[in-house]
């Protein structure tokens, strides 16, 4: 499994679980981390040349039967007071980054007939104040790498195009 932004916080929470089912992750993230407990890859993904070639190392060693986009950029502002140039910067690591990752890897999920991507985001996308970036763009972390290894697992194989909230029922009715 590929994970994007897998130094700190979910996407090394996912590597972890990963690790102790016996499966040996793979990172694309800015920070090393000695604690990473497979393949990493330091990156930084707001490159787009430097992502392509990471992404090509990554994948020099075999196929990935999924993807985890989990990176993504803040910066916090209301819609008035929002930088068009922090917009972008958001938009191009979150957007562009998980576009590009799933394009390296798809091509051998096709090949093989099966493959996984899961691609997470945050509570302001229902909406907080000063997070109009990172809200247009994209809980405690054992849930939500749950969540992550059950989509990407055979288990889920009916599960396709769902958006499902691992929010503590933040969200419910």
């Amino acid at each position: 499994m590929l994970i994007t932004g897998a130094s700190r916080g979910i996407g090394l929470a996912v590597a972890e679980r990963l690790a102790r089912q016996g499966h040996r992750p793979i990172s694309l993230a800015r920070t090393s981390t000695d604690a990473f407990p497979g393949d990493f890859h330091e990156v930084d993904l707001s490159d787009r040349a430097a992502t392509d070639t990471a992404l090509r190392a990554a994948l020099a060693h075999g196929p990935v039967d999924a993807v985890v986009n989990n990176v993504g950029l803040v910066r916090p502002a209301s819609v008035h007071e929002a930088d068009l140039d922090d917009l972008y910067a958001v938009y191009d690591v979150t957007v562009r980054v998980a576009v590009q990752v799933v394009q390296a890897a798809l091509p051998a999920m096709t090949a093989h007939g099966w493959g996984r991507i899961v691609s997470i985001t945050s509570l302001v996308t229902v909406g907080r104040p000063e997070r109009t970036a990172y809200g247009a763009a994209a809980l405690p972390h054992p849930e939500i790498a749950s969540a992550v290894l059950y989509l990407a697992s055979e288990a889920a194989s009916a599960v396709r195009g769902v958006l499902l909230p691992v929010d503590g029922g933040r969200t419910a009715v």
